[in-house]
């Protein structure tokens, strides 16, 4: 199998230049759509004018711009905008952030399920959840049984594209569950893995590369909370020093789950 390009990382930093980007585009897209219908008005002006004269003359032509709308993903960007802005107005905590984040990226990406696990030592807890494929609010399991464990372990976000195939997470939770393909998303602070973000879906091969792109934009949305939701965030990370975090830049496993590195 071919190698695969290294993906970009995906630091704070970048994440606010693409959030910053994709609210410039969404602009330029409604000022597109308004000159579009102002156009069009003018056009319909000059046709019901040209009914009303008895003078058999073709009405001018008026080419209207065409009426494409912003391109597939730009839509999911302005969400994405439109998110980070809520969790920033509204000051939201950590726990409100993150069932906000969960939510959203599961209407975005006409998920199953969503959920997101925070670590703490060797146990991971899912303090957010949404869907029918999620796991409890609040359970509690070893981080080595999560199916975000591949993701904390090498701080890279993971591909599932059919679970049916995989020998690193636990295919009988899947099954239970009902989920047949997913994608995990690891939770950054301070350069430290402070958790994941799971996004489950019921058939194989149900995601898209756009999708995998949103669950890291929206993995990266959870640290701009409340000062302390940080420090919660801090203190999960500071757990975590001295762990390997940085394997293989880019690798594809045998059990069918595709992982890359998205930092540094």
């Amino acid at each position: 199998m071919p190698e695969e390009k290294e993906k970009p990382v995906f630091d704070e930093q970048t994440l606010d230049k693409l959030l910053e980007a994709a609210y410039v585009l969404q602009e330029h897209n409604q000022s597109l759509r308004e000159l579009d219908r102002k156009l069009q008005l003018k056009r319909d002006q000059v046709e019901a004018s040209d009914q009303a004269s008895s003078l058999r003359v073709d009405p001018p032509h008026i080419q209207a711009l065409p009426s494409s709308g912003p391109p597939d993903y730009t839509l999911t960007l302005g969400k994405i905008v439109e998110t980070q802005h809520h969790i920033q107005v509204r000051k939201l905590g950590l726990d409100e952030a993150m069932s906000l984040v969960a939510q959203r990226v599961m209407e975005m990406g006409a998920a199953s399920g969503a959920a997101i696990a925070l670590v703490n030592g060797q146990s991971a807890r899912y303090a957010a959840v949404t869907g029918l494929k999620a796991p409890a609010a609040g359970s509690i399991v070893p981080v080595a049984k999560a199916l975000c464990s591949v993701c904390i372990e090498t701080a890279h976000v993971v591909r599932c594209p059919d679970v049916a195939l995989s020998t690193e997470i636990d295919t009988a939770e899947c099954r239970r569950r009902g989920i047949q393909s997913l994608i995990v998303a690891p939770v950054f602070h301070e350069g430290e893995v402070a958790g994941a973000l799971e996004v489950y879906y019921s058939t194989p091969h149900a995601y898209t590369e756009q999708d995998v792109h949103t669950g890291q934009l929206m993995a990266g949305l959870v640290t701009g909370v409340s000062p302390r939701g940080r420090t919660h965030l801090e203190e999960i990370a500071g757990n975590r020093t001295g762990r390997d975090a940085g394997r293989s830049a880019e690798a594809t496993t045998e059990s069918g789950c595709a992982r890359r590195e998205i930092r540094g």
